[in-house]
Parts: C-alpha cells; sequence; structure tokens
C-alpha cells in the first residue's frame, strides 16, 4: 500500500478549453445607459459563451429602426474596439456572438434614437468548462441538453506536457458510456469523415494553390484508411480534368497497383508522370502521418513520400517530356478525384500545403507536431478540419480559402491520438495512472461515447485534474487513521447568534510519518506549500489517494493541520498531515 498526492493540476487559468458543447446560459435585460432617444433594445438569445460577458449596443447614426445604425462590444473587446460598425438597426434580431441576439424598437417620438445612446445586458455562463478546475465541487461543467454521442473536452496546455494522473470528479456519467483519454501532437477534435463511396472536401482554387509543385511544392496530411476506397483507388488528393489525362495532378493508394499502394502522378505535355510508393505502405484501421514533396521544373524529378517521418522507396513509370500542364481553374479535392468517383473510405486530418520542398527532418517535425519554422510564410492552405459541425472547413493559413465539404463528407471524432487510454467507470469520481510511453503531448482531450441518452437529459463533470503526484517513499509509518465524520459549519441567526449547520459526512485521514528523509522532508514542504494559499488564508484542496490499489480510497481535500516536522535525527523527521475530505 502507497499514497499518492495529486497537487499540480496543469489544467488551468492558462488553459484553452474547447468542448464539444455547454449549456446555453442566460442573457440579461437591456439597461439604458445612455437615452436620449425613445427607443430601446432588446437583448435575447441563449448564451454560449464561456465566460460571464457585458454585452453593449451603441447608436452611431440617429434616426428611426432601419435608418439608425450602431455598434457593438464586450468586455473581452480590447478597449477602444468594437466588434462590429455600422449595423443597420432592425426590429428582427441581429445575431451578434455566442447566441446572443440584439432587436430594436422605435419609440414614442423621433428620431427614435441618438447618436450615441448605449444599452448593455449581462450574458452569465454557469456551467462553463472552465469550473472544471476551479477546485469547488459545486461548480460544474454541464454539456448541451441533449449530450451528444460523443461529447469531449479538448485541452491545449499551451506546450508539450506529460502528466501522470487523471481525476474525473462529481460528474453523472452513464456506467454504460466510454470514457477515454487521449493525446497527440495535433488539436484533439475532430477529421473529416469520408465513406469510400461519395464523398470529399472541394477547395475553391486560387493562385495560392495553382500549380502547387512548380519550383517545388509539399503537402502533409494524417490519414486512416478502412478499405482501398471507391473503385479501389481511394483518392488522397485530385486537382485538374483526369478524362483523357488532360490536366492536373493526383494522389491516391489502392490496391490497383498492390496493397494500400500509394500512387503520385503529374500531367506534362508529352505524357504523365506516375510514382509509386512500397506495397502495403498502409495498413487498414491504422493511422499513419503522410508526406509528398516535388517539383515539376523537369518531368525526370521524382518526388519523395513520408509515412510517420520516415522517407520511402519510390519506383517511376513513363517517360514524360515537355512541361507540366497547368492546373489553374480546377478546383482542389481532398479525399476524393474532382470528378468524384474514387472516393477514400477512412479519414483524413490536418492538411498542410507548403510552396516549398520541406526536408526530411521538417516532415519528421511534422509527424511529431513540430511546424517548419516558416510555417507563417510557406504553407498555402491548412485544413484542419476541425469544426465538427456545418459543411465549411476553416483555411487557417494566411490564403484564406473556401473549403466545403460535399456529399456524404461529414466529422469524426476518431482521430490521431497515439496516448488513448480508458479511464474506468466508478460512480461520482473515476481516475487513471497512465502508462503509455513517452507521453509528453501538448494537445489533450477527454472524449465521452455513448452516453447521448443520459438520463439528466447532459453530461456533467466537478473537477478534472490532470497532472502529476507525489509518492512518498517507504520508510515511514503506516499508522494512517480513516474516519467518517460530521462536518459542520457556524452560520450566524437573524438575531445575531451563531448555530452549527450539519453540511455533510466526510472523511478525516491522520497520516503520522516517521523517519523521513531530508529529501522527503523537502518534497513534503513543496507540496505543502504549493497547496497554501496565503493571500485567501485557506489551504488549496488537493486529491488525496490513501492506496492506489483502493479506487475508492481517492478523495478531494485540504490539509487540516500545520507542517511541522519534528527532527528525530541526524537525516530523520517525523511528522503529521492531517486531511478533511472537501465536499462544499
Amino acid at each position: 500500500m502507497s499514497h499518492r498526492f495529486l497537487y499540480q493540476n496543469m489544467i488551468g487559468a492558462g488553459t484553452v478549453i474547447t468542448p464539444s458543447s455547454v449549456s446555453k446560459a442566460i442573457v440579461g435585460g437591456a439597461v439604458p445607459r445612455v437615452a436620449n432617444g425613445a427607443g430601446a433594445v432588446i437583448f435575447s438569445g441563449a448564451y454560449t459563451g464561456q465566460d460571464q460577458e457585458v454585452y453593449t449596443a451603441e447608436i452611431e447614426t440617429q434616426g428611426q429602426v432601419g435608418s439608425a445604425t450602431f455598434k457593438w462590444r464586450k468586455t473581452s473587446t480590447p478597449p477602444g474596439a468594437w466588434e462590429a460598425s455600422g449595423l443597420p438597426t432592425a426590429l428582427t434580431d441581429t445575431a451578434l456572438d455566442h447566441g446572443v441576439k440584439a432587436r430594436f424598437l422605435n419609440g414614442a417620438s423621433s428620431p427614435a434614437f441618438q447618436a450615441g445612446d448605449r444599452w448593455q445586458a449581462t450574458a452569465s455562463q454557469f456551467r462553463s468548462p472552465k469550473m472544471l478546475h476551479d477546485l469547488d465541487p459545486n461548480t460544474r461543467w454541464r454539456s448541451g441538453s441533449p449530450p451528444l454521442g460523443a461529447e469531449a473536452l479538448a485541452f491545449d496546455l499551451g506546450a508539450a506536457q506529460a502528466p501522470d494522473a487523471a481525476v474525473i470528479l462529481g460528474h453523472n456519467i452513464s456506467s454504460g458510456a466510454a470514457v477515454k483519454l487521449q493525446a497527440g501532437p495535433d488539436p484533439q477534435a475532430y477529421a473529416l469523415l469520408l465513406d469510400g463511396s461519395n464523398s470529399r472536401a472541394v477547395t475553391t482554387d486560387a493562385a495560392a494553390i495553382q500549380n502547387i509543385w512548380d519550383g517545388g511544392g509539399s503537402v502533409f496530411f494524417r490519414t486512416k484508411l478502412m478499405t482501398a476506397g471507391e473503385s479501389n483507388l481511394g483518392c488522397f488528393f485530385g486537382k485538374g480534368a483526369l478524362s483523357g489525362l488532360a490536366k492536373g495532378w493526383g494522389f491516391n493508394q489502392g490496391t490497383q497497383f498492390g496493397t494500400f499502394r500509394p500512387s503520385f502522378h503529374c500531367i506534362f505535355t508529352g505524357g504523365e508522370a506516375r510514382h509509386l510508393g512500397p506495397d502495403a505502405m498502409f495498413t487498414a484501421g491504422v493511422a499513419a502521418s503522410v508526406g509528398l514533396s516535388y517539383n515539376s521544373d523537369n518531368p525526370n524529378n521524382v518526388p519523395a513520400i513520408y509515412k510517420d517521418g520516415a522517407s520511402q522507396s519510390i519506383s517511376s513509370f513513363g517517360a514524360p517530356t515537355g512541361t507540366r500542364v497547368s492546373d489553374a481553374g480546377t478546383n482542389l479535392a481532398t479525399g476524393d478525384r474532382v470528378d468524384g468517383i474514387t472516393s477514400l473510405d477512412g479519414w483524413m486530418d490536418e492538411v498542410k500545403f507548403y510552396n516549398r520542398v520541406l526536408t526530411a527532418q521538417e516532415f519528421l517535425g511534422l509527424h511529431n507536431g513540430i511546424l517548419p519554422s516558416d510555417h507563417a510564410a510557406s504553407c498555402v492552405l491548412h485544413l484542419k478540419f476541425d469544426e465538427g459541425t456545418g459543411t465549411s472547413a476553416a483555411d487557417s493559413s494566411a490564403s484564406g480559402l473556401s473549403t466545403a465539404l460535399q456529399d456524404s463528407a461529414a466529422w469524426t471524432s476518431s482521430i490521431y491520438s497515439p496516448l488513448d487510454e480508458t479511464i474506468t467507470w466508478r460512480a461520482g469520481m473515476m481516475s487513471r495512472y497512465l502508462s503509455t510511453a513517452p507521453r509528453s503531448h501538448r494537445y489533450w482531450r477527454l472524449l465521452i461515447e455513448g452516453d447521448g441518452a443520459n438520463p439528466a437529459g447532459y453530461v456533467e463533470i466537478a473537477e478534472l485534474y490532470l497532472g502529476g503526484y507525489f509518492e512518498p517513499a517507504y520508510g515511514f509509518a503506516w499508522r494512517n487513521v480513516v474516519a467518517e465524520e460530521a462536518l459542520e459549519r457556524g452560520q450566524e441567526t437573524e438575531n445575531g447568534s451563531v448555530r452549527s449547520v450539519l453540511l455533510n459526512r466526510g472523511r478525516r485521514a491522520v497520516l503520522p510519518y516517521a523517519h523521513v528523509s531530508a529529501g522527503q522532508k523537502g518534497l513534503f514542504l513543496s507540496m505543502f506549500q504549493a497547496v497554501k494559499d496565503k493571500g485567501a488564508e485557506r489551504n488549496k484542496p488537493l486529491f488525496a489517494h490513501l492506496d492506489v490499489n483502493d479506487a475508492g480510497s481517492l478523495f478531494l481535500a485540504t490539509l487540516a493541520g500545520t507542517f511541522s516536522p519534528a527532527e528525530e535525527g541526524p537525516d530523520d523527521y517525523a511528522f503529521e498531515l492531517e486531511l478533511q475530505e472537501r465536499l462544499t
């Protein structure tokens, strides 16, 4: 039996948390701040933001509804800036953001609105994912209602980190749901799902992606293939009208040349250049990263193909001559050919096109989530496919190109997650000590699948811990005393007297440590100082696991006593830790 203390949560105020859904919140009524005109504003909507925001609508030009214009901002808008301006007032709702709307009403006198008239409304969110790390078990993140079939909380830790443990406290997840902790080098959100029959994403042609191989170009993406795809030739990318080999290029795979064998071709005025990667380069159901670089300035040039950052062998066919035939004027298809007859069966994610040849080291870096140093300048198309809803995919590059999902193309929560560990379900609190190695990643995700019919109509979690732990070394007395007790608090009554209020029943543990080394004493002291909130004159809660072999002995606690080590010998210390369960 051993103890562990979990007190350094990597999820904090600076963590970007993206929920797949969040409970809708309220928008308060409009409060006039300046109202020289007789008109009025009505704010409405179901707020979906994560933080409380005060929305301000201000009249820019006077007039009646329809002729007057307005601008708006919110608390988080930079000082002196506005989210939008010059907007026409209307009797119908104008969408602001995060579900908040505003409409305008004429008054008894004209003009209804004077320049500078201003109204404010507060949008409050009590179920924000930011409640997950506030160490208050009474505040909770709550999903939308009903919950999605795959609810997820995605975390950007800002830099690669390697936590050792995860704890989920105060949840209502159903026992039949699958709960997973996942992590990887890319944002853990969604991917483009292709059905191997009739699906693709199409990027409207633009100068940035025309003749991408001229002078050298590159593409990187992740994929998981389920079958060889439509016509046994599922296509990764296609650009150009392929009928009669008129022009364009394509990158596909399939069984026409082997088993899951990649094939790249480019059309020249004197024929087609075709290059094959190794046979069986892909395995059904196994995710892989793929890289390709090529220079079309010479028809005899050979592309470089990479899988998971490693260079692959190439076999070339044909003896093309002349110059590359321009693909300008044709769209770029992802997951299919432009004519829609070779749909991929599987998913694609994190598509990045570059206007130069990347090095082998850069492809390895992309596989590990490291962008080239000139990514902002050389990346001309970056499709993260993280939307998860709708039929548009944003281009994160400076090009800002338009991409639309077509036919049966959809979203999937199945993505590349080299860390993928299942958390065993327990009512109230569940936990897992991570075993994947190595496990240093920037992007993490808690995925809850199969709880779309949760009896409560939503999924909620009070606290989520992702971090390390301190496990004291052996050599101290195992005389821990654990008891259940009634926790009480004094409350002042109306007449000023104080009465004891029974709050709940919680656990109390007294852990006497003897013969602790100087090094161990220092570690205990570091923990004590980390959880001591001197400003608030309180101890921050921590998770205490009294017996790592007993999941039921893990609880959220505070250090109730002081840290007073007594020297027993030249290098030995003894002290006592008192833990009290944090229930309110």
